[in-house]
């Protein structure tokens, strides 16, 4: 291979042996580099040893977990200019979270009859799949926190948003979801215990699309509480509600 700086590009009055070792190793060191390396690459695809790059880069280092999985890093990362331009929007929540795999239903508070309180919204947010590696379960803390963390990044800080978290799939039987009420992001923020690990499986085989949500009262029996019993709560409420399927 050619030198990229030939020693006779150096001139005669510095042409001694210092500055054609200096021009030698300059020429080792750029035939190396890759210029591509200086592009904007794309989140999709670019090595993952530049994503803590990108993350700076792209001003999406409040969005990210430690831990996350990699797919909604890059996710995140690709989607960083439309979130960044629908920040403080319904629109550019859902598009946050839609990063993590994450589908939300979203009342405000002149959508409900009668209407509520000015500024105030009902999120439910359904975890489809995992966030992190290693985890069975998709109700964890650190699952919890990731998507609150996510939702903080990107709402307008006047909202009130009373946020429900939860677990919602398609199967062939229907919709189920598991839902959790993880806290209210203003104006207290206070933080809720995680609910017990749900394990997802035999849950799809329900007859019905049903809500469950934890309840420090005891209830009566419920067809479904056998379902109550796999989710791991001791004590739940059951709403009817139909949803539609998510996918």
């Amino acid at each position: 291979m050619a030198e990229l700086i030939p020693a006779d590009l150096v001139t005669p009055g510095v042409n001694d042996e210092r500055s054609r070792a200096f021009a030698a190793t300059l020429s080792a060191i750029l035939g190396n580099f890759q210029t591509s390396a200086l592009l904007i690459q794309d989140p999709l695809t670019v090595d993952a040893k530049l994503l803590p790059i990108m993350t700076i880069e792209l001003g999406m280092s409040d969005f990210m977990t430690p831990g996350l999985l990699e797919t909604h890093v890059r996710q995140l990362l690709a989607r960083a200019p439309d979130i960044h331009a629908m920040t403080g929007t319904v629109a550019g929540v859902r598009r946050a979270l839609g990063a993590l795999g994450v589908t939300v239903d979203w009342v405000q508070w002149w959508q409900n009859q009668p209407p509520g309180q000015h500024d105030t919204h009902e999120v439910v947010a359904y975890i489809n799949n995992h966030l992190f590696d290693g985890q069975e379960a998709l109700l964890t803390s650190e699952t919890q926190y990731a998507v609150l963390r996510v939702i903080r990044a990107v709402q307008r800080w006047s909202q009130e948003i009373n946020f429900k978290l939860g677990v919602g799939f398609a199967a062939s039987a229907g919709l189920v979801g598991v839902v959790q009420t993880a806290t209210i992001l203003k104006p207290s923020a206070q933080a809720v215990t995680a609910m017990p690990e749900a394990r997802i499986g035999a849950v799809s085989t329900a007859a019905a699309a049903h809500v469950l949500r934890p309840s420090a009262n005891a209830t009566s029996q419920h067809p479904l509480a056998a379902l109550a019993a796999f989710v791991g709560c001791s004590s739940v409420q059951f709403i009817s509600a139909s949803m539609d399927a998510r996918t």
